[in-house]
């Protein structure tokens, strides 16, 4: 009886010890491609929020512990991942281009710039997944089905933290605080954020 609390207890200290590692490699990554430690936490931070929208929908396909459910949980964090990388590295090109430093207006043009990736790589996705919710938990399809369910969940979260949950924490830990003055070129205005 010790002995498995032991081997059970020395297996948990594994499982931290490679999630920890794996969040350092993921920080890492992001930052490579951001080129900003503060927008890459944030990101990070971020990340779990994008699945909320496929836990709830779990119990519909089985719950969030079957093989099928993580996939999909899986692949809503590397949407949400790959989304976010691309929304920063817009983010950076446009300061960059205009020199202007923790600007809001460049985090809300660069985030209208991403929206119709964003928009369309959801709608692509839920397309391929769409056949396997309609046709069920039918034999062949055990894995797939709750996979499909909990990703046309969570597309929906990725969505929204993409496109607004995002931007808005970019903006609210900038530097500045997210509001008052901002550091522009002399003699140059901002370029303004049409609605």
């Amino acid at each position: 009886m010790l002995g498995a609390a032991a081997a059970q207890q020395s297996q948990t200290r594994v499982v931290w010890a490679f999630t920890v590692g794996a969040l350092i490699g993921i920080l890492l990554l992001i930052q490579a491609a951001s080129s900003s430690w503060r927008r890459s936490a944030v990101l990070l931070v971020l990340l779990p929020l994008s699945v909320v929208g496929g836990v709830l929908v779990a119990p519909l396909a089985g719950g969030v512990q079957s093989a099928g459910a993580m996939a999909g949980l899986f692949a809503a964090l590397t949407l949400t991942a790959r989304g976010g990388i691309a929304l920063l590295r817009r983010i950076t090109a446009l300061e960059g281009e205009n020199g202007w430093a923790h600007d809001p207006a460049v985090v809300l043009e660069a985030t209208r710039d991403q929206a119709a990736q964003i928009v369309q790589t959801a709608l692509c996705v839920a397309l391929v997944a769409l056949p396997a919710v309609v046709l069920g938990s039918r034999a062949g399809l055990e894995l797939l089905h709750p996979m499909a369910v909990v990703l046309l969940g969570a597309l929906v979260s990725v969505v929204l933290v993409l496109m607004a949950v995002l931007p808005a924490v970019l903006i609210l830990v900038s530097p500045r605080g997210g509001g008052g003055h901002f550091d522009h070129p002399v003699g140059v205005e901002p370029v303004p954020v049409s609605a």
